[in-house]
């Protein structure tokens, strides 16, 4: 909640902003820039392959300048012979040159052969890729135990009455639920709330003006953020359509394996289930479509109601957009190109120096021109891939690095050999080739080091210090960026392509390549860990794509060797080959080579999704309570402490003195999820509902009722967390669950019809040899657990995302509470325990 008199603390912003910045280890620190890659698992597969992808990629370019060295040789041997000392020059005397046909033919073989063995390393490359994909994606699920490896996510979902209490006994064959999330409409929802947030900063602003404080302009404020609170809550109410998505965790990775397995089908077992019914049918009607689930972070839930098809169409129009634009950067650019080499002709006819200084020069801003219009690129790429609201950042990320790839591939790589076909201007001063060393030592430089050295990030920062009135602005001000790592994948794949395509006619292109490589393998690691927000976490599906751009890279390589040894290409003939089997060939024909799926593994070593502390639930923003301005009004206090411990471990008497100081930590309210019976008294806010709107404070689905905890007053040191051995500090899991179930001085919750009972519909037909069910009989009745409780939670001012925090509950027991990523300190979050 934003808000607070007196003068914003700097300080106290850097705090909160640092602790918002990189990743962050099992003790709430900053992972060290020089650490192992592992540790980037943190942020997903994804992450850490991008940052081995650039290892490996280094090393491949090394390889290929030392295997490319005979051609150097060469090429240094016949430029000395053939050219003046004019057009000599120290790049021009290692370029293959513009050869004559017997001359080429005499030295094809320090030519071709070398190119064809780079060829094969290349396509040998992606093959490993593929086999690293797997072990990778293997490795990190097996370090990490996250959300995910215990959830699926079902699409297909029909529009019922009590839908989530249905799917909850329907999955319950297969293993003990833990949680059952549908995702909602809430576009309009999300939107009302990000105007609140806005509204509450800007309320916080005016209120810190002291003695000039226009009172009637907080009124003003005050009223709009009133009048966007009833609108949520009557979203929450009447919008309450689902999307045909939820996503369900099991308590164990062999009920969600078992799930897994009962619905997945391989092609050919496709063919047969329309008729066969191998697939678990929900009420004997609806099939569903079940994969592995993002982590919830991923998730962007306004974005479920839009359907595959139309994110496909928008993705189309995007594409078709993103061409256009480049389509009219060629037309500039190849102007640019033709007056420049009008004015070489006139030069060289006036003076051969001046028209060589000139080419010199000119070819610089020509890198110049290219780098600033793929910045513009960049801006205008990122905003129509926004457009297309994809459902996960993962997918958004992928769809961005397909567009800004394709664009930059084009714009740096390709274009200038579009406008110079004839290879007489390829090897001169200001040729192709020497605008290509240019554009690769712009491009290794400019972009990394915009990456790290954020002026908009810097004025904002210091302009914001000198005139902002509140410390909720100043925090705001001091946020770290969100990084984009579908940008970084495109950006490297733009270094790849310079190297891929211009190595086979200059050598030493190969290790230019290989430095830039490391400039961006270092760029990128201390942007990621000192500069942005930690990632949400990102699968190995960016990997996959640059895999398949890569592929049509190293075609276009093969075009340009065509060209450049014409008409002695039989080695280019030959890495041809090798490139038509490896695009033909089905790679998941070997086992070795199959994307990652985790249906055999057990990775979390039998760990159960209640008790590992602090694992995030699904929450649909339209399920979590309504912020209010009049919270700060009745908030009452509890004790909480910051613990520093690892995760995995039980934490001990040692490990609870080393906690920090104490925090006042907030909690607003609590609310029981599904429940349609009778309820005990509402607590409402102040102020009258807005009109249609019901008294309650939470939506049905994620709360019934609301009511203040009786307060806490804060203690000195918190007594120890009881240990109950192998439960990670927590209490014993039916203990957990009983204190939820009958919180003190509060009626027991109340069941609701089919979660508690028998139920009453038929359960989905068994068929020989698909799956075995977890149980005999009719479903067991599902225990407390299943009945979450919403907390609305308060950051404390001195950890941020990542930190395990203790909260001292309403029954005085503690729960682990994990910060999301995206929470900054002082921020109200809400948690589903």
């Amino acid at each position: 909640m934003a808000g607070g008199h007196g003068q914003p603390s700097t300080a106290t912003a850097k705090k909160r902003a640092r602790m918002m910045t990189g990743f962050k280890d099992t003790q709430n620190k900053l992972l060290p820039l020089h650490g192992p890659l592992k540790d980037l698992g943190r942020g997903g597969v994804g992450v850490e392959l991008f940052f081995r992808t650039i290892r490996w990629s280094i090393i491949l370019f090394s390889t290929a300048f030392v295997v490319s060295i005979p051609s150097l040789v060469d090429n240094v041997r016949w430029v000395n012979q053939n050219l003046s000392a004019e057009e000599r020059s120290p790049l021009v005397v290692t370029m293959h040159g513009d050869r004559a046909d017997e001359e080429a033919e005499a030295r094809i073989t320090s030519q071709g052969a070398p190119a064809l063995i780079i060829t094969v390393f290349c396509i040998g490359a992606m093959y490993f890729l593929r086999y690293k994909q797997r072990t990778v994606a293997k490795l990190v699920d097996r370090r990490f135990i996250t959300t995910g490896d215990y959830a699926v996510e079902v699409r297909g979902v029909p529009h019922l009455a009590d839908v989530e209490s249905k799917l909850l006994v329907f999955f319950s064959q297969f293993g003990e639920v833990a949680q059952v999330a549908v995702g909602y409409h809430c576009a309009d929802y999300v939107q009302a709330l990000n105007k609140w947030k806005k509204a509450d900063v800007q309320r916080a602003e005016e209120r810190a003006q002291g003695d000039e404080m226009d009172a009637s302009k907080v009124a003003e404020i005050e009223r709009e953020m009133r009048d966007l609170e009833k609108e949520m809550q009557r979203l929450q109410h009447t919008a309450k359509t689902n999307t045909g998505a939820a996503f369900v965790i099991f308590n164990t990775e062999a009920g969600r394996r078992q799930c897994m397995n009962a619905f997945h089908l391989e092609w050919y077992q496709l063919l047969f289930d329309a008729c066969a019914h191998q697939t678990p049918r929900f009420e004997n009607r609806w099939t569903f479509t079940v994969r592995p689930a993002p982590e919830p972070t991923d998730v962007y839930w306004e974005n479920l109601e839009v359907g595959p098809r139309t994110v496909q169409l928008r993705s189309f129009r995007t594409l078709l957009v993103t061409a256009v634009i480049v389509g009219l950067t060629a037309l500039v650019l190849v102007e640019f190109t033709q007056a420049r080499d009008r004015e070489i002709e006139r030069l060289q006819q006036e003076s051969p120096a001046r028209a060589s200084l000139y080419a010199r020069t000119i070819v610089l801003v020509a890198a110049a021109v290219v780098t600033g219009v793929n910045s513009v690129i960049k801006v205008i790429v990122m905003l129509l891939t926004q457009y297309e609201r994809h459902d996960t950042r993962t997918d958004y990320e992928e769809s961005l690095f397909i567009k800004l790839s394709l664009a930059y591939i084009f714009t740096q790589s390709l274009l200038i050999l579009f406008v110079s076909w004839n290879r007489d201007t390829w090897f001169v001063n200001g040729g192709v080739f020497n605008q290509a060393f240019f554009i690769i030592l712009a491009n290794a430089v400019v972009p990394e080091a915009l990456k790290n050295i954020r002026f908009d990030l810097w004025a904002r920062r210091f302009i914001m210090a000198a005139i902002a009135k509140s410390q909720a602005r100043l925090d705001e001000a001091w946020q770290p960026p969100a990084p984009t790592i579908g940008e970084f994948y495109a950006g490297f794949t733009k270094t790849i392509a310079l190297g891929l395509i211009y190595g086979p006619g200059w050598p030493l292109v190969w290790l230019l390549t290989a430095v830039a490589l490391a400039i961006s393998y270092a760029s990128n690691k201390f942007c990621l860990l000192r500069v942005t927000k930690q990632p949400p976490s990102i699968n190995e599906g960016l990997s996959e794509k640059f895999r398949l751009v890569l592929s049509w890279i190293i075609l276009a390589s093969l075009i340009l060797q065509h060209r450049l040894y014409a008409p002695h290409t039989a080695y280019a003939w030959v890495g041809t080959g090798f490139w038509i089997f490896y695009k033909v060939f089905p790679l998941k024909f070997l086992p070795c080579l199959r994307l990652y799926v985790d249906l055999d593994a057990n990775d979390t070593g039998g760990v159960t999704f209640s008790s590992s502390p602090g694992l995030p639930k699904y929450l649909c923003p339209v399920s979590a309570p309504v912020p209010s301005i009049d919270d700060h009004y009745r908030r009452q206090p509890s004790a909480v402490q910051s613990i520093f411990d690892d995760a995995r471990s039980a934490m001990t008497a040692a490990g609870a003195a080393a906690n920090r100081t104490l925090e006042q930590l907030h909690i607003t309210g609590a609310a029981k999820s599904g429940s349609q019976s009778p309820l005990p008294p509402i607590q409402h806010r102040p102020g009258p509902p807005g009109p249609g709107v019901p008294p309650q404070s939470f939506a049905p689905s994620s709360g019934s009722y609301s009511q203040p905890y009786p307060s806490q007053p804060p203690r000195a040191p918190l007594p120890p967390v009881q240990q109950d051995p192998g439960q990670y500090g927590q209490p014993p899991p039916q203990q957990y669950q009983d204190q939820y179930a009958h919180p003190p001085e509060r009626p027991p919750p109340q069941q609701y019809p089919g979660q508690y009972q028998e139920p009453q519909h038929p359960q989905p037909q068994q068929y020989p040899g698909q799956y075995a069910p977890s149980h005999e009989g009719p479903v067991a009745a599902p225990p407390a657990l299943y009945q979450p409780m919403l907390l609305s939670v308060q950051c404390p001012v001195d950890v941020g995302p990542g930190a395990q925090i203790i909260v001292e509950g309403p029954g005085q027991q503690y729960i682990s509470v994990i910060v999301p990523n995206n929470v900054v300190p002082g921020q109200i979050f809400h948690v589903s325990v």
